[in-house]
């Protein structure tokens, strides 16, 4: 059993279980759906350009993704800023 104090404040219902679907707009490639990594492991990231925290992580994001994307790993930023 993973250990799951960090999320108790959240309930562990969701440990083990599919995460609900949901489609987003690409800037690169149209629509795309959680369901197209079905099998991978996905860490979805939301940020802001406005915020410095956010930023600052992206590096560390990329070097783990270039570490583990040939294992399936996948990242999607999920930006919160205005669209223009």
């Amino acid at each position: 059993m993973p250990n799951t104090n960090f999320i108790s404040q959240y309930g562990t219902e969701y440990i083990g279980k599919s995460a609900p679907q949901f489609s987003l707009q690409s800037i690169k490639s149209g629509k795309i759906n959680l369901t197209d990594y079905k099998g991978k492991v996905v860490l979805i990231n939301f940020w802001a350009t406005w915020c410095p925290p956010c930023r600052a992580e992206i590096p560390g994001f990329i070097d783990v993704y270039d570490k583990l994307s040939n294992k399936g790993f996948i990242i999607i930023g999920i930006a919160l800023d205005k669209k223009i």
